[in-house]
């Protein structure tokens, strides 16, 4: 059995809803083990200012690798680019920005349920207890 015929299945992009929004995320695994290093230490609901830029970022890169249309690993904007691709680079990366600022939990809690961290009945009834104990 050749390795692509067992582990091909593992191929493509990581499908999950946030809110009403369907993506399909190009999610690498030094993304996982950032996010897994930051979402583990914030276990006890104690979760720095810290841990949560870094979650940000590791969530931003995501979204831009995954959506931006001209994306460049080592920058988000490279100089080889024309005026016109930089701007069309600008206006997705301001459009993600600002669904990241709306959506933020709900986009950490569809990528953990689809990392198979929790479960969403898990992260309703987490989010009752803090309603009720703020």
């Amino acid at each position: 059995m050749k390795a692509i015929d067992k582990f091909g299945r593992y191929l493509g992009l990581l499908d999950i809803t946030v809110g009403e929004e369907e993506l399909k995320l190009d999610v690498r695994l030094k993304d996982k083990h950032k996010l897994m290093s930051s979402l583990s230490k914030s276990k006890s609901n104690d979760i720095s200012e810290d841990q949560i830029i870094l979650i940000s970022d590791v969530l931003l890169k995501i979204l831009k690798r995954s959506y931006l249309p001209y994306y460049d690993s080592k920058e988000d904007v490279s100089d080889a680019q024309t005026d016109e691709e930089i701007k069309q680079n600008l206006e997705v990366s301001q459009a993600l920005e600002a669904f990241m600022t709306q959506k933020f939990e709900k986009l950490i809690s569809a990528i953990s349920v689809a990392f198979g961290w929790t479960t969403q009945d898990k992260i309703t009834s987490q989010m009752n207890n803090l309603k009720k104990n703020p």
